[in-house]
């Protein structure tokens, strides 16, 4: 119901392999390439639901009044990308892989702590794999199985 926070990506990839284990299904990371195209879709819209924002859509600086904190995963249902990924302008980052850079993990997305001038899914950000930040967590991915 809530975001996972201050992992660093050892920990992630640590958890996919044994969420792997337990399921019986290869459980992963996604790489910044298959993040970006779950969130922009095939016409690379700036962000989940199209190119304009709305603070009030995402659990973004600016969506509430008050203190900025991260929230529940239902709390924001228009951050919803055209596949039905659901929080990835707000709440937390997402770590990301790149095959090509195995020593840096990548992230995508926007966070609870983030302004709106800030947040666009095609930036990504890289960091060594023991970096714990309160605005970063991770969701899993795995490929559809071949018939």
């Amino acid at each position: 119901d809530w975001p996972v926070l201050l992992v660093n990506a050892h920990n992630a990839k640590a958890y996919a392999q044994w969420y792997s284990k337990r399921t019986g299904l290869d459980w992963r990371l996604p790489t910044c390439w298959q993040w970006e195209k779950a969130a922009r879709g095939v016409d690379g819209r700036r962000l989940p639901w199209g190119n304009y924002f709305e603070a009030t859509w995402a659990s973004v600086r600016g969506s509430q009044k008050g203190r900025v904190l991260p929230s529940s995963i239902y709390e924001h249902s228009l951050d919803q990308s055209p596949y039905g990924v659901c929080g990835l302008a707000g709440n937390v980052q997402d770590f990301c892989t790149d095959p090509n850079q195995p020593e840096l993990i990548f992230t995508k997305g926007g966070a609870w702590a983030h302004h709106p001038e800030f947040i666009d899914m095609a930036i990504q950000r890289s960091f060594s794999l023991d970096t714990r930040l309160e605005v970063v967590g991770f969701r899993l991915v795995r490929s559809e199985p071949l018939e």
